[in-house]
């Protein structure tokens, strides 16, 4: 159903738009969401003997209220079309996410999704963080 409204021109743009003034400081590094790749990555080059670390935003706010205000645990969804991330040789992957991982409905297939393809993980660790 996320996808179907990210699809859609009307709706996708709406769910965005409370996320404009991040797009704003993210442009300058290249790390804006849009509809249609409401997550980013970026590469740091050869960190030493040919290894590249990839850094992923995943979006856990597309479904958050106001402000954040009406956040519960369990009510956001990341969705299987973030966490499709391709291991490569000599890459390792880094997500971040900004709410932690209890906080999502798809939870449990969002934790295995990353243990299988990425090697380190960042979330907040309480509301307070969100």
């Amino acid at each position: 159903m996320l996808r179907e409204q990210l699809a859609d021109k009307d709706s996708g743009q709406h769910l965005l738009r409370p996320h404009s003034a991040y797009n704003v400081l993210a442009a300058p590094l290249g790390c804006q969401i849009w509809p249609e790749k409401p997550f980013w990555h970026q590469d740091i080059d050869d960190l030493g003997g040919g290894v590249t670390l990839r850094i992923y935003g995943l979006t856990s706010t597309l479904l958050s209220g106001r402000n954040g205000n009406d956040d519960r645990k369990e009510d956001l969804y990341l969705s299987p079309m973030q966490t499709v991330i391709n291991p490569e040789a000599n890459t390792a992957n880094l997500v971040m996410v900004h709410h932690p991982i209890d906080w999502l409905a798809d939870g449990d297939e969002v934790d295995d999704d990353l243990t299988a393809r990425a090697q380190f993980h960042l979330f907040a660790t309480s509301t307070a963080n969100v």
